[in-house]
């Protein structure tokens, strides 16, 4: 799961060029995040699981607006709700 945090962080770092992005970039970044067929394999959750943990995580890291959060705490918490 640290695999799937970092790809997932390089991934919107690649995308955007801020943590300020509005909510179209948000559900762009999940459907990013849910397309990764490579980390969902590896994740070894079920695909329900597995896009609601990718919402959660992203969601998670821009609740906020621009501060960022710690990505192992909200990843954590998004895997207590599996």
């Amino acid at each position: 799961m640290i695999k799937l945090a970092f790809l997932i962080l390089f991934a919107m770092f690649l995308q955007f060029n801020s943590f300020s992005i509005d909510q179209d970039g948000i559900n762009k970044t999940i459907k990013l995040c849910q397309s990764n067929q490579e980390q969902f394999k590896a994740s070894g959750l079920t695909r329900e699981k597995y896009n609601s943990f990718c919402s959660c995580y992203i969601k998670g890291l821009f609740e906020d607006g621009d501060k960022r959060k710690e990505y192992e705490s909200i990843r954590d918490n998004c895997l207590l709700f599996e």
